[in-house]
Protein backbone atom coordinates (compact mmCIF):
# COMPACT_ATOMS: atom_id res chain seq x y z
CA UNK A 1 0.00 0.00 0.00
CA UNK A 2 1.83 2.99 -1.14
CA UNK A 3 3.09 5.38 1.93
CA UNK A 4 2.32 9.56 2.41
CA UNK A 5 5.21 11.02 3.64
CA UNK A 6 3.81 14.21 5.32
CA UNK A 7 5.27 18.04 6.14
CA UNK A 8 6.17 17.00 9.93
CA UNK A 9 6.12 18.78 12.90
CA UNK A 10 9.49 19.69 14.29
CA UNK A 11 9.14 21.63 16.74
CA UNK A 12 6.27 22.69 19.34
CA UNK A 13 5.70 26.40 17.69
CA UNK A 14 5.84 24.99 14.18
CA UNK A 15 2.47 25.69 11.66
CA UNK A 16 4.45 26.12 8.16
CA UNK A 17 7.95 25.09 6.93
CA UNK A 18 10.23 25.64 4.04
CA UNK A 19 11.28 22.25 2.27
CA UNK A 20 15.01 22.83 1.43
CA UNK A 21 15.71 20.19 -0.21
CA UNK A 22 15.89 16.45 -1.24
CA UNK A 23 18.28 14.11 -0.62
CA UNK A 24 16.93 11.41 -2.67
CA UNK A 25 15.13 11.33 -5.95
CA UNK A 26 12.71 9.96 -7.79
CA UNK A 27 13.10 5.94 -7.90
CA UNK A 28 16.03 6.14 -4.84
CA UNK A 29 15.53 3.35 -2.26
CA UNK A 30 14.58 4.51 1.05
CA UNK A 31 15.19 2.66 4.64
CA UNK A 32 13.97 3.25 7.74
CA UNK A 33 16.14 5.58 9.14
CA UNK A 34 17.68 7.51 6.39
CA UNK A 35 17.26 11.16 5.87
CA UNK A 36 15.17 12.14 3.07
CA UNK A 37 14.91 15.74 3.31
CA UNK A 38 15.99 18.78 4.84
CA UNK A 39 13.10 21.18 6.57
CA UNK A 40 13.54 24.64 7.73
CA UNK A 41 11.37 25.36 10.64
CA UNK A 42 10.93 28.68 12.82
CA UNK A 43 14.47 27.70 14.72
CA UNK A 44 16.49 25.70 12.74
CA UNK A 45 17.40 23.77 9.21
CA UNK A 46 16.97 19.83 10.40
CA UNK A 47 16.74 17.00 8.83
CA UNK A 48 13.99 14.65 7.87
CA UNK A 49 14.16 10.96 8.70
CA UNK A 50 11.98 8.22 6.81
CA UNK A 51 10.24 6.33 9.52
CA UNK A 52 9.42 3.73 6.32
CA UNK A 53 10.82 1.50 3.78
CA UNK A 54 10.51 0.97 -0.11
CA UNK A 55 10.85 3.62 -2.98
CA UNK A 56 10.36 7.32 -3.52
CA UNK A 57 7.97 7.20 -5.70
CA UNK A 58 6.76 10.92 -6.54
CA UNK A 59 8.03 14.19 -5.36
CA UNK A 60 5.03 16.64 -4.88
CA UNK A 61 6.78 19.06 -2.87
CA UNK A 62 9.12 20.38 -4.73
CA UNK A 63 13.16 21.83 -2.87
CA UNK A 64 12.86 25.36 -2.09
CA UNK A 65 8.89 25.86 -1.36
CA UNK A 66 7.86 27.84 1.31
CA UNK A 67 5.14 27.83 3.72
CA UNK A 68 4.13 24.41 3.80
CA UNK A 69 1.34 23.99 6.32
CA UNK A 70 2.41 20.37 8.94
CA UNK A 71 0.71 17.44 7.61
CA UNK A 72 0.64 18.81 3.68
CA UNK A 73 1.66 15.26 1.67
CA UNK A 74 4.96 16.05 0.34
CA UNK A 75 5.67 12.85 -1.30
CA UNK A 76 5.13 9.22 -1.46
CA UNK A 77 7.00 5.63 -1.01
CA UNK A 78 6.37 2.54 -2.75
CA UNK A 79 6.55 -0.65 -0.59
CA UNK A 80 8.31 -3.38 -1.93
CA UNK A 81 6.59 -5.63 -4.66
CA UNK A 82 4.86 -2.23 -5.49
CA UNK A 83 4.39 -0.20 -9.15
CA UNK A 84 3.13 2.28 -10.48
CA UNK A 85 -0.30 0.41 -11.06
CA UNK A 86 -0.78 0.62 -7.12
CA UNK A 87 -1.01 4.04 -7.20
CA UNK A 88 -3.96 6.60 -7.68
CA UNK A 89 -2.87 9.23 -9.77
CA UNK A 90 -0.86 11.67 -8.08
CA UNK A 91 -0.72 15.59 -8.31
CA UNK A 92 2.36 17.93 -7.09
CA UNK A 93 1.41 20.47 -4.96
CA UNK A 94 0.87 23.15 -7.30
CA UNK A 95 0.87 27.49 -7.06
CA UNK A 96 -2.44 28.83 -6.72
CA UNK A 97 -2.92 30.69 -9.85
CA UNK A 98 -4.58 33.76 -10.29
CA UNK A 99 -7.97 34.15 -11.72
CA UNK A 100 -8.93 36.96 -13.48
CA UNK A 101 -12.11 38.92 -13.25
CA UNK A 102 -13.59 40.89 -15.81
CA UNK A 103 -16.25 43.34 -15.29
CA UNK A 104 -16.23 44.89 -18.34
CA UNK A 105 -19.51 45.26 -19.48
CA UNK A 106 -20.50 44.50 -23.19
CA UNK A 107 -18.18 46.16 -26.15
CA UNK A 108 -16.96 48.74 -23.19
CA UNK A 109 -13.34 49.49 -24.06
CA UNK A 110 -10.56 50.01 -20.92
CA UNK A 111 -9.33 53.31 -21.73
CA UNK A 112 -6.20 54.32 -19.86
CA UNK A 113 -3.83 57.01 -20.05
CA UNK A 114 -0.43 57.50 -19.02
CA UNK A 115 0.79 60.56 -16.84
CA UNK A 116 4.25 60.60 -15.35
CA UNK A 117 3.78 56.07 -14.81
CA UNK A 118 0.67 56.45 -13.21
CA UNK A 119 -2.76 55.03 -14.95
CA UNK A 120 -5.29 58.07 -15.12
CA UNK A 121 -8.89 56.43 -15.67
CA UNK A 122 -11.59 57.85 -17.61
CA UNK A 123 -13.70 59.86 -15.36
CA UNK A 124 -16.92 58.43 -16.56
CA UNK A 125 -15.60 54.51 -16.30
CA UNK A 126 -16.75 52.77 -13.17
CA UNK A 127 -15.26 49.87 -13.82
CA UNK A 128 -11.69 47.97 -12.57
CA UNK A 129 -10.14 45.46 -13.88
CA UNK A 130 -8.32 43.03 -11.77
CA UNK A 131 -7.96 40.04 -10.00
CA UNK A 132 -9.01 39.00 -6.73
CA UNK A 133 -5.06 38.80 -5.62
CA UNK A 134 -4.58 42.22 -7.12
CA UNK A 135 -7.53 43.82 -5.50
CA UNK A 136 -6.59 41.56 -1.94
CA UNK A 137 -3.44 43.10 -1.74
CA UNK A 138 -4.96 46.76 -2.78
CA UNK A 139 -7.05 46.45 -0.05
CA UNK A 140 -4.88 45.70 2.60
CA UNK A 141 -2.16 48.29 1.47
CA UNK A 142 -5.24 50.72 1.03
CA UNK A 143 -4.01 51.11 -2.71
CA UNK A 144 -6.38 53.49 -4.96
CA UNK A 145 -6.12 50.40 -8.26
CA UNK A 146 -7.41 53.47 -10.54
CA UNK A 147 -4.04 54.32 -9.77
CA UNK A 148 -1.89 51.30 -10.62
CA UNK A 149 -1.22 50.40 -14.43
CA UNK A 150 -1.91 47.37 -14.98
CA UNK A 151 0.19 44.46 -17.41
CA UNK A 152 -2.00 41.67 -17.24
CA UNK A 153 -3.50 40.34 -20.48
CA UNK A 154 -6.19 43.37 -21.79
CA UNK A 155 -4.81 45.79 -19.36
CA UNK A 156 -5.81 43.89 -16.07
CA UNK A 157 -3.85 44.51 -12.94
CA UNK A 158 -2.96 41.03 -11.35
CA UNK A 159 -0.57 40.64 -8.63
CA UNK A 160 2.56 42.14 -9.43
CA UNK A 161 1.22 45.75 -10.71
CA UNK A 162 0.55 46.47 -7.17
CA UNK A 163 3.35 45.38 -5.80
CA UNK A 164 5.36 47.45 -8.01
CA UNK A 165 3.16 50.30 -7.21
CA UNK A 166 3.67 49.57 -3.30
CA UNK A 167 7.33 49.69 -4.28
CA UNK A 168 8.90 53.65 -4.13
CA UNK A 169 10.44 55.18 -6.47
CA UNK A 170 14.19 55.23 -6.21
CA UNK A 171 16.18 57.91 -7.44
CA UNK A 172 20.07 58.82 -7.52
CA UNK A 173 20.84 55.03 -8.93
CA UNK A 174 19.94 53.75 -5.88
CA UNK A 175 20.18 49.73 -6.25
CA UNK A 176 18.05 46.86 -4.07
CA UNK A 177 17.74 43.69 -3.93
CA UNK A 178 15.22 41.33 -2.34
CA UNK A 179 15.83 39.09 0.25
CA UNK A 180 13.74 36.02 0.84
CA UNK A 181 12.49 36.08 4.42
CA UNK A 182 13.31 32.70 6.23
CA UNK A 183 10.94 30.71 8.60
CA UNK A 184 13.68 31.59 11.26
CA UNK A 185 13.60 35.24 10.63
CA UNK A 186 9.35 35.18 10.02
CA UNK A 187 9.17 33.47 13.63
CA UNK A 188 11.69 35.87 15.64
CA UNK A 189 9.79 39.03 13.42
CA UNK A 190 6.02 37.74 14.73
CA UNK A 191 7.14 36.55 18.58
CA UNK A 192 9.20 39.73 19.16
CA UNK A 193 6.73 41.91 17.39
CA UNK A 194 3.96 40.10 19.55
CA UNK A 195 6.26 40.60 22.69
CA UNK A 196 7.00 44.15 22.24
CA UNK A 197 3.16 44.96 21.95
CA UNK A 198 1.44 42.54 24.70
CA UNK A 199 4.67 42.89 27.25
CA UNK A 200 4.67 46.70 29.23
CA UNK A 201 8.66 47.04 29.01
CA UNK A 202 10.53 49.48 31.39
CA UNK A 203 13.91 49.38 31.96
CA UNK A 204 17.48 49.72 34.29
CA UNK A 205 20.93 50.05 33.78
CA UNK A 206 23.61 49.96 36.37
CA UNK A 207 27.48 49.77 36.12
CA UNK A 208 29.12 46.94 37.85
CA UNK A 209 33.19 47.26 38.70
CA UNK A 210 34.79 44.01 37.06
CA UNK A 211 37.83 44.43 38.38
CA UNK A 212 37.46 41.11 40.70
CA UNK A 213 35.55 38.86 38.38
CA UNK A 214 39.00 39.45 35.96
CA UNK A 215 40.92 38.62 38.56
CA UNK A 216 39.06 35.65 39.50
CA UNK A 217 38.97 34.54 36.55
CA UNK A 218 42.20 34.13 36.28
CA UNK A 219 42.97 32.55 38.73
CA UNK A 220 40.60 30.22 38.08
CA UNK A 221 41.96 29.47 34.39
CA UNK A 222 45.38 29.31 35.65
CA UNK A 223 44.34 26.80 38.67
CA UNK A 224 41.92 24.68 36.58
CA UNK A 225 41.72 22.65 33.49
CA UNK A 226 38.81 25.16 32.19
CA UNK A 227 38.80 28.39 30.34
CA UNK A 228 36.03 30.54 32.24
CA UNK A 229 34.42 33.72 30.42
CA UNK A 230 33.43 36.70 31.90
CA UNK A 231 30.37 35.46 30.57
CA UNK A 232 30.03 32.32 32.88
CA UNK A 233 30.37 34.79 36.35
CA UNK A 234 27.62 36.67 34.46
CA UNK A 235 24.95 33.95 34.17
CA UNK A 236 26.01 32.52 37.60
CA UNK A 237 25.30 35.74 38.95
CA UNK A 238 22.22 36.68 37.44
CA UNK A 239 20.96 32.44 38.91
CA UNK A 240 22.52 33.28 42.56
CA UNK A 241 20.18 37.05 42.32
CA UNK A 242 17.10 35.20 41.86
CA UNK A 243 17.41 33.57 45.58
CA UNK A 244 16.93 36.68 47.16
CA UNK A 245 14.76 38.56 44.62
CA UNK A 246 12.99 34.98 43.44
CA UNK A 247 10.62 37.95 41.25
CA UNK A 248 12.29 38.02 38.29
CA UNK A 249 12.33 34.43 37.75
CA UNK A 250 8.37 34.62 36.68
CA UNK A 251 6.11 34.48 34.22
CA UNK A 252 2.58 36.85 33.62
CA UNK A 253 -0.24 34.52 32.72
CA UNK A 254 -4.23 35.94 32.47
CA UNK A 255 -4.77 33.75 35.40
CA UNK A 256 -2.08 34.05 37.72
CA UNK A 257 1.80 34.76 38.06
CA UNK A 258 3.97 31.48 37.62
CA UNK A 259 7.06 32.40 39.68
CA UNK A 260 9.50 29.22 38.73
CA UNK A 261 11.97 27.37 41.63
CA UNK A 262 14.09 26.43 38.86
CA UNK A 263 16.61 29.00 37.11
CA UNK A 264 16.88 28.17 33.00
CA UNK A 265 18.34 30.61 31.28
CA UNK A 266 18.31 30.86 27.76
CA UNK A 267 21.73 32.36 26.01
CA UNK A 268 21.13 34.46 22.89
CA UNK A 269 23.52 33.00 20.42
CA UNK A 270 23.79 34.80 16.93
CA UNK A 271 23.45 32.66 13.41
CA UNK A 272 23.30 33.63 9.99
CA UNK A 273 20.24 33.32 9.62
CA UNK A 274 19.20 34.74 12.89
CA UNK A 275 19.47 34.26 16.64
CA UNK A 276 18.43 31.40 18.73
CA UNK A 277 18.05 30.97 22.36
CA UNK A 278 19.13 27.95 23.34
CA UNK A 279 18.53 26.56 27.06
CA UNK A 280 20.98 26.14 29.89
CA UNK A 281 18.70 24.22 32.63
CA UNK A 282 18.95 24.47 36.51
CA UNK A 283 21.70 27.02 36.57
CA UNK A 284 20.99 27.76 40.03
CA UNK A 285 22.37 24.26 40.98
CA UNK A 286 25.25 24.32 38.75
CA UNK A 287 28.74 24.70 40.10
CA UNK A 288 30.76 27.40 37.89
CA UNK A 289 32.67 24.72 36.38
CA UNK A 290 29.65 22.30 35.09
CA UNK A 291 27.75 25.79 33.95
CA UNK A 292 30.90 26.82 31.66
CA UNK A 293 31.05 23.28 30.29
CA UNK A 294 27.05 23.47 29.57
CA UNK A 295 27.23 26.63 27.86
CA UNK A 296 30.34 26.15 25.71
CA UNK A 297 28.28 22.60 24.72
CA UNK A 298 24.74 24.75 24.02
CA UNK A 299 26.73 27.38 21.98
CA UNK A 300 28.91 25.05 19.85
CA UNK A 301 25.50 22.62 19.01
CA UNK A 302 23.85 26.25 18.29
CA UNK A 303 26.21 27.27 15.89
CA UNK A 304 26.35 23.74 13.74
CA UNK A 305 22.67 23.13 14.26
CA UNK A 306 22.59 20.38 16.15
CA UNK A 307 20.46 22.21 18.70
CA UNK A 308 16.84 19.87 19.59
CA UNK A 309 13.53 22.01 19.43
CA UNK A 310 13.20 21.35 22.63
CA UNK A 311 16.10 22.54 24.25
CA UNK A 312 14.90 25.92 22.76
CA UNK A 313 11.73 25.65 25.33
CA UNK A 314 11.24 26.18 28.88
CA UNK A 315 13.51 29.18 29.65
CA UNK A 316 12.89 31.16 32.83
CA UNK A 317 15.16 34.31 32.05
CA UNK A 318 17.47 35.14 29.52
CA UNK A 319 20.98 36.80 28.90
CA UNK A 320 22.02 38.55 25.85
CA UNK A 321 25.15 39.58 25.72
CA UNK A 322 26.69 41.79 23.01
CA UNK A 323 30.17 42.61 24.35
CA UNK A 324 32.24 41.31 21.95
CA UNK A 325 30.91 43.84 19.59
CA UNK A 326 32.02 46.97 21.78
CA UNK A 327 28.43 47.47 22.24
CA UNK A 328 28.29 50.01 25.30
CA UNK A 329 25.25 49.03 26.64
CA UNK A 330 21.57 48.53 24.98
CA UNK A 331 17.66 47.10 26.05
CA UNK A 332 16.97 43.59 25.01
CA UNK A 333 13.55 42.44 24.18
CA UNK A 334 11.79 40.33 26.45
CA UNK A 335 10.75 36.53 25.13
CA UNK A 336 6.82 35.43 25.62
CA UNK A 337 6.63 33.22 29.23
CA UNK A 338 9.39 35.85 30.85
CA UNK A 339 9.25 38.59 32.63
CA UNK A 340 13.01 39.82 32.40
CA UNK A 341 15.95 39.65 30.06
CA UNK A 342 19.97 41.11 30.87
CA UNK A 343 21.71 43.02 28.04
CA UNK A 344 25.02 43.01 28.61
CA UNK A 345 27.68 45.20 27.37
CA UNK A 346 31.29 45.39 26.51
CA UNK A 347 33.98 45.98 29.23
CA UNK A 348 35.50 49.32 29.68
CA UNK A 349 38.42 51.06 31.52
CA UNK A 350 36.47 54.05 33.37
CA UNK A 351 39.07 56.46 35.26
CA UNK A 352 37.51 57.41 38.89
CA UNK A 353 38.23 59.24 41.65
CA UNK A 354 37.78 58.10 45.13
CA UNK A 355 37.02 60.14 48.28
CA UNK A 356 40.77 61.09 49.05
CA UNK A 357 41.14 62.46 45.40
CA UNK A 358 43.16 59.87 43.67
CA UNK A 359 42.19 58.84 40.51
CA UNK A 360 41.93 55.31 39.42
CA UNK A 361 41.20 53.25 36.80
CA UNK A 362 38.71 50.36 36.40
CA UNK A 363 36.83 47.97 34.49
CA UNK A 364 33.37 48.21 34.40
CA UNK A 365 30.28 46.38 32.72
CA UNK A 366 27.04 47.91 31.99
CA UNK A 367 24.01 45.74 32.46
CA UNK A 368 20.12 46.50 31.23
CA UNK A 369 17.57 44.74 32.66
CA UNK A 370 14.20 45.10 30.42
CA UNK A 371 11.42 44.28 32.85
CA UNK A 372 7.42 42.92 32.57
CA UNK A 373 5.79 45.83 34.24
CA UNK A 374 2.83 43.68 35.07
CA UNK A 375 5.19 41.22 37.29
CA UNK A 376 7.68 43.60 38.05
CA UNK A 377 7.73 47.01 39.79
CA UNK A 378 10.69 49.38 39.21
CA UNK A 379 11.53 48.34 43.06
CA UNK A 380 11.70 44.70 42.93
CA UNK A 381 13.91 44.93 39.90
CA UNK A 382 16.12 47.68 41.27
CA UNK A 383 16.60 45.63 44.17
CA UNK A 384 17.36 42.36 41.74
CA UNK A 385 20.14 44.64 39.96
CA UNK A 386 21.63 45.81 43.10
CA UNK A 387 22.17 41.90 44.39
CA UNK A 388 23.65 41.55 40.63
CA UNK A 389 26.14 43.83 41.32
CA UNK A 390 26.80 43.16 44.52
CA UNK A 391 27.74 39.61 43.21
CA UNK A 392 29.75 41.03 40.53
CA UNK A 393 31.78 43.47 42.99
CA UNK A 394 32.31 40.05 45.07
CA UNK A 395 32.59 37.38 42.67
CA UNK A 396 33.73 34.68 45.80
CA UNK A 397 30.32 33.57 46.48
CA UNK A 398 30.21 32.06 43.09
CA UNK A 399 32.26 29.57 44.40
CA UNK A 400 30.13 28.35 47.13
Amino acid sequence: MPIDVLMPALSPTMRTGKLVKWTKKEGEEVKCGDVIAEIETDKAIMELESVDEGTLFKILVQSGTDNVEVNTKIAVLLEEGEDESSVKQVAPLEKKEEKVVSDEKDNQMLQVKKHNGIAVEDKNRERIFASPLARSIAAQNKIDLRKVVGTGPGGRIIKRDVLSFCTPVLTNNVSMHKIDISSMRRSIATKLSESKKNIPHFYLTISCNADEIIRLKQDLNFSLDVKFSINDFILKAAAFAMKNVPQVNSQWTEECIIQYNTVNICIAVALESGVVAPVVRDVNNMTLKQLSTAVKDCVNRARSGSITPEENQGGTFTVSNLGMYGIEEFSAIILPSQSAVLSVGSLNEVVYKDSSGAFSVKNVIKVTLSCDHRVLDGAVAAKWLSEFKNIIEHPSVLLL
